[in-house]
C-alpha cells in the first residue's frame, strides 16, 4: 500500500484522503517497530488467555475435590422413590434416594473369582466353564493367567476377591497342626443330598501363591475368603442344610471355628510372603453367607459368628506379632 502512495506522489496525484492510508508508516523502520509492538501485544493476550484457562481448570478441580472431602456441603434435593420388586417369588421393597448416606473408599470395584466346578448349572444354564478357581490355569505364562491380568489392569483400581458359596467346604493343602484331624484334600464331588450340591474342595499352596502373584502383576489388591466351618461338625440328623424361610433355623453345624484346621498355617504362609515383600493380600473374609435365614451352607446364629471373628482377629494379631499394620507387604 505505501508503494501505491509513493507512485501517486511521483505522478503528481494526491493520495486519497483515507485514514487507512494515513496510518501506514512513511519508512521501513517505523513500520517494523509498529509490527513488533503488535506482535508483542498479541503475545501478551495469548499468554493471559492460557493462564486464565489453566486457572479455571485448577479451581474447578479443587471444587470437585472439596465436594468429596466435605460431602455435607453438597446440597442435593432429597427425592425418594419406592419400588416393589419380586425376585423369583420373593417380595422386596427397594427405596432409591438421592440423599448421600455414605461414601466408599477407593478402590470400590470388586472382582470375584469363585470356586464352582464346570459342571455347575442353574436352570439349565452352565455358565462356569473355565471361569473359576477350580478350572482356570493360573500358572505363570498360561493364557488364562494372561487374560486375567489384562482384565484386572483394565479395571484398576479394583479388588480381586476369591471366595463364594463353596469356600466354606474347601480344605487347604498346608502343613497342619498335629492336634487337628483332617479329611484328605480332595476335589469337589457332587452331593445332591446337600442344598449346595457339592462336598470336598481343595486349595493347593501353589494356587494360593499364584493368586497373589496374579494380583501383584495386575497391580491390584487381593482378598481371600477362608472357610467359616473348619472345626465345626455337621449335625448328625441333617444330611443337607435346607433353605430356611422363617426363623428359628436349624444351624446345621455345631461347635466353633478353629484356626488350627488350616487357616493358621495359610496365614503364616501369607505373613512369610509379606516379609519377603511378595504379598498382595489386603484382607481376609471369614465364611460366606452362614448366618440366619440367609445362610447357604449353614444357618449359624450371629453370636457364634461374632465369636469366630474375634478368634480370627486374635490369630492375625498373633501371627503379625501384634503390629499395627495391614496384611500388605509394606
Amino acid at each position: 500500500m505505501p508503494e501505491r502512495i509513493e507512485a501517486r506522489r511521483r505522478s503528481g496525484l494526491t493520495p486519497p484522503q483515507n485514514k487507512l492510508y494515513e496510518s501506514y508508516p512513511s519508512n521501513d523502520d517505523e513500520r517494523d517497530r509498529r509490527f513488533f509492538l503488535s506482535v508483542k501485544n498479541w503475545s501478551r493476550i495469548i499468554i493471559m488467555m492460557i493462564a486464565f484457562a489453566v486457572l479455571t481448570v485448577i479451581v474447578g478441580g479443587r471444587k470437585r475435590d472439596s465436594s468429596l472431602v466435605y460431602p455435607r456441603e453438597i446440597q442435593i434435593p432429597v427425592q425418594r422413590q419406592i419400588h416393589k420388586v419380586r425376585v423369583r417369588g420373593e417380595k422386596g421393597r427397594l427405596e432409591i434416594s438421592k440423599e448421600i448416606v455414605g461414601l466408599t473408599s477407593i478402590p470400590y470395584i470388586c472382582v470375584t473369582l469363585d470356586w464352582w466346578p464346570e459342571d455347575k448349572c442353574d436352570w439349565g444354564v452352565c455358565s462356569w466353564h473355565r471361569s473359576t478357581l477350580s478350572s482356570l490355569d493360573l500358572r505363570q505364562g498360561s493364557s488364562d493367567r494372561q487374560e486375567l491380568t489384562r482384565a484386572l489392569r483394565a479395571l484398576r483400581p479394583a479388588l480381586l476377591r476369591v471366595g463364594g458359596s463353596l469356600q466354606d467346604l474347601v480344605t487347604y493343602e498346608v502343613k497342619r497342626d498335629k492336634s487337628a484331624e483332617f479329611n484328605e484334600c480332595e476335589p469337589f464331588i457332587r452331593n445332591e443330598a446337600d442344598r449346595i450340591g457339592y462336598r470336598g474342595g481343595c486349595l493347593h499352596l501353589w494356587q494360593f501363591d499364584a493368586l497373589q502373584d496374579l494380583a501383584l502383576d495386575a497391580d491390584t489388591s487381593f482378598i481371600f475368603g477362608i472357610s467359616g466351618l473348619h472345626g465345626r461338625d455337621r449335625q448328625a440328623d441333617i444330611s443337607g442344610c435346607a433353605k430356611c424361610s422363617t426363623p428359628p433355623c436349624e444351624p446345621c453345624w455345631t461347635g466353633v471355628w478353629r484356626p488350627e484346621f488350616g487357616a493358621r498355617e495359610l496365614l503364616k504362609h501369607a505373613f512369610k510372603r509379606a516379609k519377603q515383600n511378595r504379598s498382595a493380600l489386603a484382607a481376609i473374609s471369614l465364611g460366606n453367607e452362614l448366618c440366619g435365614v440367609g445362610g447357604i451352607a449353614a444357618h449359624l446364629p450371629p453370636e457364634a459368628l461374632a465369636r469366630d471373628f474375634v478368634t480370627l482377629a486374635t490369630e492375625i494379631k498373633a501371627i503379625w506379632k501384634n503390629q499395627d499394620q495391614s496384611l500388605f507387604s509394606k
